[in-house]
């Protein structure tokens, strides 16, 4: 997983046979933080840097470390996942939860100013899928409150944890997962 491995061969990259000190360029994602007033909004920003040889490879394995511990991390909540779904009984249940993004909500005839303008209402949805031993269930909760947060996500579970109980009250065990950021999901109380 973190790349430490003494019996592994590829710890590290085979480099180009090239002068280390020679002044490359590439492009680069990074968060752009900008204020708007009173406002600060951060975005992320495919930007050029310049820099050696020897400064893209140290990114390079720096990003190549952190891509490795992203893999297993993927690869193993995969595997549990499947596991679980796999060998639900009869009391359980598997729900996989997560946001989508906010989407702008449209009229089928709108006035110039309001196709253009900032009038434009957005709305959220936060999509979820119900497995069991009976089947597979699919649900899309919509809100105008584009908050994503842990007080929007029990707003959003609340329909579907509801129409579980009525639906099958003999699941006692709900296992809930979702790859969304754990600011989202986690339940402090």
């Amino acid at each position: 997983m973190d790349r430490t491995c003494v019996k592994c061969c590829f710890e590290e990259v085979d480099h180009l046979e090239t002068e280390s000190s020679t002044q490359v360029t590439w492009e680069q994602w990074k968060r752009v933080t900008s204020t708007n007033g009173e406002k600060t909004f951060s975005n992320v920003a495919k930007q050029t840097q310049t820099g050696t040889i020897k400064d893209l490879m140290e990114l390079f394995h720096q990003k190549l470390e952190a891509l490795a511990v992203h893999q297993f991390n993927w690869l193993h909540q995969a595997e549990q996942f499947r596991h679980l779904k796999q060998n639900i009984t009869e009391y359980e249940a598997v729900l996989h939860i997560d946001f989508s993004e906010n989407y702008a909500c449209k009229l089928s005839t709108e006035i110039q100013s309001f196709h253009f303008g900032g009038s434009r209402q957005q709305a959220t949805i936060h999509t979820a899928v119900l497995y069991t031993v009976y089947g597979t269930r699919f649900y899309a909760t919509l809100s105008d409150c584009l908050r994503h947060d842990e007080r929007a996500v029990w707003a959003h579970l609340e329909p579907i944890l509801k129409e579980l109980r009525e639906t099958f009250p003999q699941i006692t065990t709900l296992h809930i997962l979702s790859d969304g950021p754990v600011t989202q999901y986690r339940n402090k109380n």
